[in-house]
């Protein structure tokens, strides 16, 4: 493990790993799962893959108030953001820090203090930062604490609860922790520069495929769009996605081709055309890459 739990009364805590296959399904790409038995409750730590560094999915229920000593043996910026509960945050020489659902915290200590409430029931994210931000070319983020606005809570939801990740678990998880990060930038005002970046280009490629999902856009349409050439665009597409804008197209065509079946009566014709696949074939094709089932299929397994 990455990360050392301990209690100055009892010392190091021993989380075993268990077998990937005694935790429930999911569709993100499982690394490990950890978990121990103390407090009258229970410690437990699911790592996923990124193509970047794990993110780790902490969560604590435990009867009395305690306090936990964490130790990471790798330094580096961390990204820690609550999904459930409360707790304090204690980093060595510093005031205490009021966590609560919906903030996030960034910070660069390796040892430090979790002090978790009577009865809690705490959840949290943590991901190491560096290898991310280098490849994105960000400039350092400050380290403190900060809220989630409306946006980065629906990227925390999609992470913590995935219905499916289309394509590949370790590219999706990785870009939504890079489009959380990106409202986080421009929130903090530390993406505010004069002129763009080669990201910020990437990022208006993004929001164009997304709000002309239906249409059958080329990436040289798309690199008109966003004011930049088209080759310049297809590398630095790749580079900070992990795959090619068509790729990345037909992989949101497929999400919300899912999300039409589930939650509407619309025919499977109609989902296509809706989707932007000109043809059934095509329809049928990419759908079944992505979900390994086809839409009639998928439809009879999920929906009720």
């Amino acid at each position: 493990m990455s990360v050392q739990i301990s209690h100055e009364r009892i010392g190091k805590i021993n989380l075993r790993q268990l077998a990937k296959e005694d935790h429930p399904e999911t569709s993100l790409s499982l690394r490990a799962v950890y978990e121990a038995q103390a407090f009258l409750g229970n410690i437990r730590m699911l790592e996923f893959n990124t193509f970047a560094d794990p993110v780790q999915l902490f969560s604590y229920e435990l009867q009395p108030t305690v306090t936990l000593r964490k130790r990471h043996k790798v330094p580096g910026l961390k990204l820690l953001i609550m999904v459930e509960g409360s707790m304090v945050l204690q980093l060595i020489d510093t005031n205490k820090v009021s966590m609560t659902q919906g903030r996030l915290f960034l910070m660069k200590a390796d040892d430090y203090s979790i002090v978790l409430p009577e009865n809690s029931k705490v959840s949290y994210l943590l991901f190491r930062m560096d290898k991310l931000t280098t490849r994105m070319e960000w400039s350092q983020f400050p380290e403190g604490r900060f809220d989630l606005n409306a946006s980065m809570h629906a990227y925390l939801h999609a992470m913590v609860q995935p219905f499916m990740c289309p394509g590949s678990p370790e590219d999706w998880l990785a870009i939504q922790l890079i489009n959380l990060l990106s409202d986080l930038r421009i929130n903090i005002g530390s993406g505010q520069k004069n002129g763009k970046t080669m990201f910020d280009y990437v990022l208006a490629a993004d929001r164009v495929i997304r709000q002309h999902l239906p249409e059958n856009l080329t990436t040289d349409q798309i690199a008109k769009l966003v004011g930049l050439y088209d080759n310049g665009l297809k590398r630095a597409f790749s580079k900070y996605y992990n795959m090619g804008m068509a790729k990345y197209q037909n992989l949101l065509r497929v999400e919300h081709a899912t999300h039409l079946i589930l939650h509407t009566d619309m025919s499977l014709v109609e989902i296509q055309l809706s989707c932007g696949f000109l043809t059934d074939d095509t329809f049928r094709r990419n759908f079944s890459e992505v979900t390994k089932l086809n839409p009639a299929a998928w439809r009879k397994k999920y929906k009720p």
